[in-house]
């Protein structure tokens, strides 16, 4: 067998394929380095800003008492809706002193009833001045609140908007 045939036979038993060689493009990643390099200033320069203000984002409402819609609560256990002010206010059902009330949670024993006493300070502001958990004696609202079993620091329940609505209905009507 001679060379131009065994270049024949091998030209038939496989396809021959183009190869292209590409001259290279040394502008394209020095254009990607580029763009990461201002990428990564730009974000430097923003974290070092961020950073360094002393200016809070934006500024905190706190709303007063009078602005605040509080559950109140008297000695009778007559409950009622009212704006916050504070002195107690007079129950309308039986005249009592009622006074603003909060629901705290001790992981142990469960939801626990807290009134509280306001007073205005000499500056004008009001502030918290009493506590009293549950049908025990007022206390001064010094510190976080805890049980009066198990001392056991309380927390604040959160009141569920949706209590009291019911199941919803399904499709069909029941």
């Amino acid at each position: 067998m001679s060379v131009s045939q065994s270049q024949a036979e091998s030209a038939k038993a496989s396809p021959r394929r183009t190869v292209r060689i590409l001259a290279p493009r040394p502008w394209v990643r020095t254009a990607r380095l580029t763009l990461l390099i201002i990428a990564a200033v730009g974000l430097c320069m923003y974290l070092v800003v961020r950073v360094a203000s002393d200016e809070p984002d934006s500024e905190v409402y706190h709303r007063t008492l009078p602005e605040t819609t509080l559950d109140w609560r008297c000695d009778s256990g007559h409950t009622f809706r009212a704006t916050g002010q504070a002195e107690p206010r007079t129950c309308s059902r039986c005249g009592q002193p009622a006074y603003p009330v909060a629901t705290f949670e001790c992981p142990r024993h469960g939801p626990l009833t807290v009134s509280a006493r306001y007073e205005v300070g000499a500056d004008g502001i009001t502030r918290l001045s009493q506590v009293r958990i549950g049908s025990q004696d007022w206390t001064a609202a010094e510190g976080g609140l805890v049980c009066p079993r198990c001392n056991a620091p309380l927390r604040r329940k959160l009141r569920d908007l949706f209590e009291g609505m019911g199941k919803p209905k399904r499709p069909d009507g029941r």
